[in-house]
């Protein structure tokens, strides 16, 4: 009896009671190291083949990864640009734009994207986003900037790790930083909300991609998520001290004369100042005027965890940003400058008060709320 290798397919001449024979042969046939063979037996006329290919099809068939598709790397790439231009916008405000609050005015904005949770080791937490999503983007658009097919699957498998790790990465810590927003601030927070339907958007696009990669995505989740974890329990304000009363930072500054001569005004004026001990331009502001003449100032604390809160009186004064000054019965947002407080106590009023038009849309919201 030969044994011949050749092209075919698997013919049992016997029936279904001889079939067990062909599984045999195909196993010599695999083990041969030939793809196909084919097994006479001479004067029988029978005949038995292994089947075609290189592999057969008892042998477990490696899933082959496809990359993204011309679509889903274009909606990445939309979705990485709409969150690096949100993200950009956010840190902006929040290191040169004199705050949060002419963006958004509640409770979970402020308290998320200029409180305590707002930085890691003194660093914005929109800027890490940015960079996040400035990755994400470059990865994206890297593979279209191939100069022919060959390449462009070259950088395509250079960057599928990559983007995984990314990708996995960021919808875990959005993932978390949801679960601090509802179940720790429980306050609302639109920007945050957008910010994770892109980072989770992001997630489900990439790994849905890349199925096979699931280990990835699972290890960097879980390292991500403990991180996170490690770093929110030993931030001050964070989650271990949620319910312990907090002081603002002492004043260390020493009043000048000018500083002195205003607060004076203002106490004549009843003058009160709306804060939060987490606020950054509130300190800003007590620093600026110095203890002695924040000491003729009376000072609201608005934050619930807050030496001495009046987190209720804030409310009802619709507080929509910190610091707030109360002057004369009238309310004006954001820092002051000795100038500032200058023309307010002459006139009444500011001119080009950057957080007017904001105390007017939530009046007009008001109204027709009401």
């Amino acid at each position: 009896m030969g044994l011949e290798c050749g092209t075919g397919f698997c013919v049992n001449g016997l029936g279904g009671a001889r079939l067990s024979g062909a599984v045999r042969q195909s196993a010599r046939c695999r083990r041969s190291g030939v793809g196909v063979a084919r097994r006479r037996r001479l004067g029988s006329g029978r005949l038995r083949m292994c089947e075609s290919g290189p592999e057969s099809s008892e042998r477990s068939v490696v899933p082959q990864e496809s990359g993204l598709r011309e679509l889903p790397r274009k909606i990445l790439i939309g979705i990485s640009g709409a969150g690096l231009l949100e993200t950009a916008l956010l840190t902006y405000k929040k290191v040169f734009g004199g705050g949060i609050a002419s963006l958004c005015s509640t409770a979970g904005c402020l308290e998320v994207l200029d409180g305590p949770y707002s930085t890691v080791f003194g660093i914005p937490l929109t800027l890490f986003g940015m960079g996040g999503y400035a990755a994400a983007l470059a990865l994206g658009v890297y593979p279209l900037l191939a100069s022919d097919k060959k390449d462009t699957e070259a950088r395509e498998k250079a960057t599928r790790g990559l983007l995984v790790t990314l990708a996995s990465a960021m919808t875990s810590f959005s993932t978390y930083l949801m679960i601090v927003l509802v179940g720790v601030i429980q306050g609302w927070c639109p920007w945050c909300f957008f910010s994770a339907a892109l980072s989770g958007s992001m997630g489900f696009l990439v790994l849905s991609s890349f199925a096979t990669r699931w280990k990835t995505a699972v290890t960097t989740a879980l390292v991500t998520l403990a991180g996170a974890a490690g770093i929110f329990v030993t931030t001050p304000g964070g989650i271990l001290d949620a319910s312990t009363i907090r002081d603002p930072p002492p004043i260390t500054t020493v009043s000048s004369a000018e500083a002195l001569g205003i607060a004076g005004r203002l106490e004549a004026k009843h003058t009160k100042m709306y804060g939060a001990f987490w606020c950054s331009h509130c300190f800003g502001q007590k620093q600026m005027l110095g203890k002695e003449a924040m000491d003729k100032i009376d000072y609201v604390e608005c934050s619930e965890r807050g030496r001495d809160s009046q987190s209720a009186l804030c409310k009802e004064k619709k507080i929509a940003g910190y610091p707030a000054w109360e002057i004369d019965g009238k309310l004006f947002f954001g820092e002051q400058s000795m100038e500032d407080f200058d023309e307010i106590l002459r006139t009444g009023e500011k001119a080009n008060d950057p957080y007017a038009d904001l105390l007017k849309e939530i009046d007009e919201m008001e109204k027709q709320a009401s």
